[in-house]
C-alpha cells in the first residue's frame, strides 16, 4: 500500500503542477510571439494552428489577445481534468478508494474530456477566424477540424466515464455489504 499512497501523492503534485504550468505557457505563447527562440515549445503549442496561414509576426496586438481568449476554451477544460484528477490522486494517497466523491470526480475528469473535445471544431474555427480576420479578402480562413487526436481523447475521456461508472457499482457494493450485519 506504501506503494500507491507515494505513486498518488507524485501524480497529485504533478498534476497540480502542470495545472499551474499550463496557463502560464498558454499565455507565454501568446505574448512572446510564438516562444520562436525555443522551438519544442513553439512547435508543441503551435500543433493546433498548423493548418492555418498567418504569421505571428504579423498578428495585432488585439489578435494576439484574442487568440489567447480562444486558446483558453480547450485549456479550460484540461485544467477541470487536471483538477478533478489531483482531487482523486489525492484521496488515492490517503488511501479512500471506493468513496462516492471518487466517483465524482472521476466522472467530472470524463465529462471535461469528452466535452473539450466535443467543441474542439468550434474552438478550431474560433481561432481560424481570430487568426485571419485582417488578411485581405480571398486569405481569409475558416477552418473545422477534429482528428485522431482528439478521437483518442475523446476515447480516454469515455474510458473514464465507464470507469467512474465501474467505481459506482463497487460503492454500491460496499455500502451493501456494510449494511449486512
Amino acid at each position: 500500500m506504501q506503494k500507491v499512497v507515494r505513486t498518488s501523492y507524485f501524480l497529485f503534485w504533478s498534476v497540480r503542477f502542470l495545472s499551474f504550468l499550463l496557463p502560464l505557457i498558454t499565455a507565454g505563447y501568446w505574448i512572446t510571439g510564438g516562444y520562436a527562440n525555443i522551438p519544442l515549445l513553439s512547435t508543441a503549442l503551435s500543433a493546433s494552428h498548423e493548418n492555418i496561414p498567418f504569421s505571428m509576426g504579423s498578428l495585432s496586438e488585439l489578435q494576439k489577445l484574442l487568440g489567447f481568449a480562444v486558446d483558453c476554451i480547450p485549456l479550460t477544460f484540461s485544467l477541470i481534468a487536471l483538477h478533478t484528477l489531483s482531487k482523486l490522486f489525492h484521496n488515492f494517497s490517503r488511501l479512500a478508494f471506493f468513496e462516492k466523491y471518487n466517483v465524482c470526480l472521476l466522472r467530472r475528469a470524463g465529462w471535461a474530456l469528452v466535452l473539450g473535445q466535443a467543441v474542439h471544431p468550434l474552438y478550431i474555427a474560433a481561432l481560424s477566424l481570430t487568426l485571419t480576420y485582417c488578411n485581405p479578402p480571398g486569405q481569409r480562413v475558416l477552418m473545422v477540424n477534429f482528428g485522431t487526436d482528439q478521437c483518442e481523447v475523446l476515447i480516454i475521456g469515455l474510458g473514464i466515464l465507464l470507469t467512474s461508472w465501474i467505481f459506482h457499482e463497487a460503492v454500491l457494493l460496499r455500502e451493501e455489504q456494510e449494511a449486512v450485519v
